[in-house]
């Protein structure tokens, strides 16, 4: 018997395509201030503390919510980061990261035997066609390691679905609060190995960045993460959870339509002299 989709979940999936979608236009400005990884740092960070001190440690074994947090924190977002460093655009990196829909779906095939129909079938290939067109007419400012490195973003972050989906039915605002202490370590760690600290910034960051106040880059990490991790995962997973891994294709495929609205309406200009 077919399940249908109940409207708040859809309602909320619509939600999370907006903020996602507007995060990577705080992700181009705070990178231009902060190395990639100590931004990732600091985002999860921010996610953390203080929300950790009043919400209570999540239903689910330390196991799964330590692989959820390194997941997304250092596979997903700190290669992310890093591959928006001055190696890809964002408006390609907001599309290729949703390729992560073709990693959960296959994982999830392998793990758990999860059917795939023809017809999802037939639009998966019709989205991987839409997505190969795209990034082979760029304009020169995505190099390949770039391209790499966020398509390894979108494994780690397909894996962090199948993490959340075998989770159980856990209040997800605390399963996303505390999964976060378990990305910061070794994002901090990373940062401390591989990355310059000076006071300018990296010296492999893009040469055309604004200078600015220090804050700009700190205030982008604080609402980097509460705009992703407060309304964005928390929000995301109970309709994940209650359909299947296929379903998520159907709303990650606005998201550079978002991401694009947002661009031409917030920062346009800035982003396309940067870009």
């Amino acid at each position: 018997m077919r399940a249908a989709l109940p409207w708040r979940h859809f309602l909320l999936a619509l939600a999370v395509v907006s903020v996602w979608g507007s995060n990577f236009v705080v992700i181009k400005l705070a990178l231009g201030h902060l190395p990639p990884l100590l931004f990732a740092a600091l985002r999860f960070t921010f996610a953390l503390v203080p929300a950790a001190f009043f919400l209570p440690r999540p239903t689910v074994g330390w196991k799964n919510v330590s692989l959820y947090g390194v997941l997304i924190g250092v596979g997903q977002f700190g290669l992310l980061y890093v591959a928006m460093n001055g190696r890809i655009s964002p408006g390609i990196a907001s599309l290729v990261i949703q390729v992560q829909v073709f990693f959960t779906i296959g994982l999830s095939m392998w793990l758990t035997g999860e059917p795939v129909r023809m017809f999802q079938w037939f639009s998966l290939l019709l989205a991987t066609a839409g997505i190969a067109i795209i990034v082979l007419h760029t304009d020169g400012t995505t190099t390949f390691l770039g391209l790499l490195l966020v398509l390894m973003a979108a494994l780690s972050w397909a894996g962090g679905n199948i993490a959340a989906k075998q989770g159980g039915a856990a209040n997800m605002l605390s399963y996303v609060v505390w999964s976060s202490a378990f990305a910061v370590p070794p994002l901090l760690a990373l940062s401390f190995a591989i990355e310059p600290w000076e006071a300018h910034g990296p010296p492999y960051a893009m040469p055309t960045r604004p200078h600015g106040p220090p804050w700009r880059g700190r205030g982008g990490g604080i609402r980097s993460s509460v705009m992703r991790h407060g309304a964005g995962c928390s929000r995301a997973t109970p309709p994940r959870r209650s359909c299947p891994s296929r379903c998520s294709f159907r709303y990650s495929e606005w998201v550079p339509r978002r991401y694009g609205w947002a661009n031409r309406c917030r920062h346009g200009s800035w982003l396309r002299q940067h870009s």
